[in-house]
């Protein structure tokens, strides 16, 4: 049966050079394939140093040159790696007035001319509606230089309450597989995970309710990590 979408979908796009919903039928497809990959299931908790995936982030962009942390918060990110070595420039973004950062915004990094070998974009996009998120998201790639690395990370749609009761900021989810989708038609490789909150840690009754918790996710069809990320690679 062929489905159309709805109308009120289309409209107010005709300024926008492509959309999700031009190419909707070729994500789609793409998405399909997002099933036979494998997503590991990795720890975050609070720590003066890096936790267990802030430690693979880290691997992941170590080498680069000229690094933008985009959503950069509080700073804490950027004050580990600085600690762990890092030798490249580490440029900062966010639209709080809290902290002193480089820019304020994604026009503010386009119109700086700088391109980056690495950027880092954690938990920001929960943030954006689906039309921020289309015109947000061209101008974040294309600061990205061939070859150079993304990491992504949002709450997890699978999860029960993983964007909803955390923040009233949160506006929408992303499913893993329509990032997943999305990044490799703009051409990138990506490895996808899942992110779960637990201590470094764990005392018996603790570990006793992670695994009760994971036989009942799995039994409701839904996913006991409450976050996912993504580390790409821009093609060449």
């Amino acid at each position: 049966m062929q489905v159309s979408l709805p109308e009120s979908l289309a409209v107010n796009r005709k300024n926008e050079s492509s959309t999700l919903f031009e190419n909707y039928w070729e994500f789609m497809k793409t998405r399909a394939d997002f099933g036979k990959i494998p997503r590991p299931v990795v720890r975050w908790y609070p720590s003066e140093q890096f936790c267990d995936i802030e430690a693979i982030y880290y691997s992941f962009v170590k080498s680069a040159s000229q690094l933008l942390d985009f959503g950069a918060g509080d700073l804490s990110l950027k004050k580990k790696f600085l600690d762990a070595g890092f030798q490249g420039n580490y440029f900062t973004c966010d639209v709080s007035r809290n902290y002193r950062y480089d820019f304020q915004s994604i026009d503010e990094v386009v119109n700086s001319g700088r391109i980056f070998d690495a950027v880092i974009v954690l938990e920001v996009i929960e943030h954006m509606t689906l039309d921020a998120f289309e015109r947000f998201f061209p101008k974040l790639l294309s600061v990205i230089a061939p070859g150079g690395r993304l990491i992504l990370s949002t709450s997890n749609a699978m999860h029960i309450n993983g964007t909803w009761a955390g923040d009233i900021t949160h506006v929408k989810t992303y499913p893993q597989a329509d990032l997943w989708a999305l990044l490799t038609l703009k051409g990138f490789n990506c490895v996808p995970y899942r992110i779960v909150w637990l201590p470094k840690h764990l005392n018996p009754l603790k570990y006793a309710k992670y695994q009760i918790n994971r036989i009942l996710t799995h039994l409701l069809g839904v996913d006991y990590a409450v976050g996912i990320c993504l580390l790409c690679t821009k093609n060449l």
